[in-house]
């Protein structure tokens, strides 16, 4: 009975953390498929508003009192760069939500080992996972472009699936790198079971 309650609640505790981070990938796809189907105008204002409060604030720091042509000078070049990294940044945070769900769905599947006491050991485990996370993204990230090639105004680039996947191999580095902290660690014991966290972790 003391075991059918200890996997009764180890499924429960795996079954809540592959919702919610389920429910986050899914999140940021939706997210980034709603960024993609607005048209150039919407898009444009968007990105054009952010650079100009950026410029905003670079004017204020680095020239006071600066003329309105100025101000629009510097948002007009700060646009691109500021599309480019909401690229970057999108994928990258859908890279590191994935390989934590896939994390998840290891440890749900009964993979054991998931915490590894170096980083080359770290790799090599985690190397299906990083594999299928990243190819997923980028596919993703392909399917985006074509997407946008039918949005009015907006078009398809293989400059920006450069980016969006340098964003994907960043947002990888950074869960393998993360996915070993102790505040990590502790969080996979504990969907494991309360039995495999540290005494000091518990109650």
């Amino acid at each position: 009975m003391r075991q059918k309650n200890k996997n009764g609640g180890r499924h429960w505790r795996v079954s809540v953390c592959l919702l919610l981070t389920g429910s986050l990938v899914l999140l940021m796809l939706v997210l980034i498929f709603w960024f993609s189907a607005q048209d150039a105008t919407k898009s444009s204002d968007l990105s054009g508003g952010i650079s100009e409060k950026i410029a905003r604030a670079l004017g204020w720091l680095m020239a006071p009192g600066g003329s309105r042509e100025e101000l629009n000078r510097w948002s007009e070049w700060l646009e691109t760069p500021v599309r480019k990294l909401a690229h970057f940044t999108e994928y990258m945070v859908l890279s590191v939500l994935t390989c934590l769900h896939g994390l998840v769905i290891r440890i749900a599947v009964g993979k054991r080992t998931v915490c590894y006491k170096n980083r080359r050991e770290a790799l090599y485990g985690f190397l299906p996972l990083l594999a299928t996370a990243v190819i997923f993204c980028v596919c993703y990230a392909m399917t985006d472009e074509l997407h946008q090639y039918f949005v009015p105004g907006r078009s398809c680039r293989l400059f920006d699936v450069g980016v969006d996947s340098l964003g994907v191999f960043v947002g990888a580095v950074l869960f393998l790198l993360t996915v070993r902290t102790q505040k990590v660690k502790i969080w996979i014991k504990w969907m494991k079971g309360p039995e495999n966290m540290p005494a000091s972790q518990k109650g």
